[in-house]
């Protein structure tokens, strides 16, 4: 097996800062995914230098998690905003139908007596509900079957749903 040149390895090293995939990276360059993964790991692991050009991107990245730790959000967090904003785009919403959504969604909860707390966890606990029923999500249709207990939800008696595990 041949060594990879050092032009290579910069080339991927920039995908992967640019946020390319792993298979976008293997696609552009035609180094195999086995070596995209062994240069970035390397890279990781400080054994490959910095390549020209990376600074502006680690600044930028650097500056990302600096505002994100005044704002009181870990960088885990943050990647989590932006997986949810991701959705939200895929679902068609712009940032300001993102925000009259989580509106409405705060108005229904709280005209129902729920607090956005008691909303957020129950909606978290409608995640087993969805695998335990092998549906990808839950329906309108379904959600009249659940009967909320204090820590897990239910299938109402004689509904057609699956059971949930507690």
């Amino acid at each position: 097996m041949r060594e990879l040149g050092r032009q290579t390895k910069i080339k991927v090293i920039k995908l992967f800062f640019e946020g390319y995939s792993y298979n976008d990276i293997v696609r552009q360059t035609g180094v195999s995914k086995g070596s995209v993964v062994n240069i970035i790991d390397a890279f990781r692991d400080g054994a490959l230098e910095i390549p020209p050009g990376m600074a502006e991107h680690m600044v930028v990245l650097r500056q990302v998690a600096v505002d994100s730790r005044k704002d009181g959000i870990s960088v885990s967090e943050a990647a989590a905003c932006i997986g949810l904003h991701r959705t939200l785009d895929e679902m068609g919403a712009t940032p300001k139908e993102a925000g009259v959504w989580l509106a409405t969604v705060q108005e229904i909860a709280g005209s129902s007596g729920v607090s956005d707390g008691e909303l957020a966890k129950h909606a978290l606990e409608l995640r087993p509900f969805a695998i335990a029923t092998r549906s990808a999500c839950l329906t309108l249709q379904s959600v009249p079957q659940l009967a909320w207990t204090p820590n897990t939800v239910r299938v109402k008696p004689g509904s057609a749903a699956t059971p949930t595990a507690s």
